[in-house]
């Protein structure tokens, strides 16, 4: 008695071609994802640069806002120190000209 067999055990140029393409596929797949994991490696390298860059300048500019302040800091106390003298004289000045 003859049953019916679901899967052909013989092995035909058809089933040679899909095991090929099938392989073929998968090593095409496989170097495809280590070129990707190279760019990857690469972009994250330019990006760590790029942020080592940033660092410095971000540094840089809080530096010379650091020395900003500070020079307007003595400003102002030049400005307060020219603004009292020019009080006490004028103070003077009413007291002797004041009728």
């Amino acid at each position: 008695m003859n049953t019916p067999r679901w899967i052909d055990n013989k092995l035909s140029i058809g089933n040679i071609i899909t095991i090929m393409v099938v392989a073929g596929g998968v090593i095409a797949g496989w170097y495809a994802k280590d070129t990707a994991i190279a760019r990857n490696k690469a972009a994250i390298e330019s990006v760590q640069r790029d942020m080592a860059r940033i660092v410095i300048r971000v540094d840089k500019m809080e530096s010379y806002q650091d020395d900003t302040i500070d020079r307007l800091a003595r400003i102002e106390e030049q400005t307060q120190s020219m603004n009292d003298s020019l009080n006490r004289l004028l103070n003077k000045l009413d007291t002797l000209y004041r009728p």
